[in-house]
């Protein structure tokens, strides 16, 4: 588990805004943006974190500075389909208009959505009917996400670091071939690093949808729902596996 894998920082940072840990989420965002100062999905993300920390401050509204930059990144021609969702979501927390055309503009890349969101964005405009693979397989975890890591007997005879990774309150246990990561002493992510002779072509099998693919410095990352694959050129270096929300 790598602090400069960038997928890490990415995984955190969400994990970490889930559970409202606003400053652990800022600080995984803001070193995943000195890892890619470029990409667009992590500066989107970096402004919904902004605007969650002035939500949680009475004196402070992050709103207008938030939307300002998630809207610029919103013109950029490849804008990634977060920063369009989460510009939708602002905007309509606010009842500001705007927010009908994200919808309908989402809805026609319906098939590119992790599911939790293509529910959301066919509730508010009409989705083309998608028809996807069931999941032929699923990954194989040698410890449940969201059990209690202190209570967990397998994570007792594995090595907890005695030092944070990623400066943040998170646990860390090792195995040789896992890694699996704790927030506030739940397991909230497992990273499969023996995957034998898993290759890109297997991976859609453990996906109900169609995977998405976007390049980072060490690889590709595809993406399902709730997993992350890391390949490098056609073999499956790691699997990172997140709790569902």
């Amino acid at each position: 588990m790598e602090p400069s894998y960038l997928p890490a920082r990415v995984n955190l940072a969400i994990t970490a805004l889930y559970l409202e840990e606003i400053y652990e989420a800022r600080t995984a965002i803001e070193k995943a943006r000195e890892l890619a100062p470029d990409d667009l999905e992590i500066q989107g993300l970096q402004a919904v974190i902004m605007y969650e920390e002035g939500q949680q401050s009475p004196y402070v509204d992050m709103w207008p500075v938030a939307i300002k930059q998630l809207e610029n990144l919103g013109q950029q021609p490849n804008a990634p389909l977060s920063v369009l969702y989460n510009t939708a979501r602002l905007l309509e927390e606010r009842g500001r208009t705007g927010a009908d055309e994200i919808w309908e503009r989402l809805a026609q890349k319906v098939a590119e959505l992790p599911k939790p969101i293509r529910d959301i964005v066919c509730k508010k405009a009409d989705c083309p009917v998608q028809r996807y693979p069931s999941k032929k397989a699923t990954w194989d975890l040698p410890v449940k996400l969201g059990v209690r890591a202190k209570r967990n007997k397998t994570l007792h005879k594995w090595q907890k670091l005695p030092f944070r990774l990623f400066k943040i309150r998170e646990q860390i246990y090792q195995h040789p071939d896992v890694d699996v990561l704790a927030l506030r002493g739940r397991v909230e992510m497992v990273v499969l690093k023996e995957l034998g002779n898993l290759t890109i072509k297997d991976l859609p099998n453990y996906c109900g949808q169609p995977l998405r693919q976007r390049d980072v410095v060490s690889g590709t990352l595809w993406t399902c729902d709730d997993w992350a694959a890391l390949v490098v050129g056609s073999g499956v270096k790691e699997i990172w596996v997140v709790k569902s929300r």
